[in-house]
């Protein structure tokens, strides 16, 4: 029944839970200064999943080619910090995003491209 999670600032946290995508009731999630994170599976989010906010985590992954196609409820997405930036920027960010802010750029420019596709947006921070 977990609808919220955050968790920053775990100098020893190597990774998140397995089976995330389980947590099927699961409605937000910030992640933020986890410099140990070892793996941090974008596929493997759960489906209910409507904000995200990701900064400052090491071991961003994909399990296949990156795309957000099964976060189809995703409605807020924040990303701060220019790696996690050029990780989880990709093409096909969801369609289903209302508000999206990116934080922390220093020099990274954003390609046009990733956001033709976002006939929802209404926000771009």
């Amino acid at each position: 029944n977990l609808v919220y999670i955050a968790v920053w600032k775990c100098e020893k946290l190597r990774s998140l839970p397995e089976a995330m995508n389980t947590l099927i009731s699961l409605q937000e999630m910030e992640i933020d200064n986890l410099s140990n994170l070892q793996s941090f599976v974008i596929d493997d989010l759960p489906i209910s999943l409507q904000e995200l906010t990701v900064g400052s985590v090491k071991g961003i992954l994909w399990n296949t080619e990156p795309t957000w196609e099964h976060l189809t409820c995703l409605s807020v997405l924040r990303i701060n910090g220019d790696d996690t930036v050029n990780t989880l920027m990709v093409p096909f960010l969801p369609a289903s995003l209302v508000t999206l802010c990116i934080c922390g750029l220093n020099g990274t420019s954003i390609d046009g491209k990733w956001l033709q596709h976002l006939t929802s947006l209404q926000n771009l921070e």
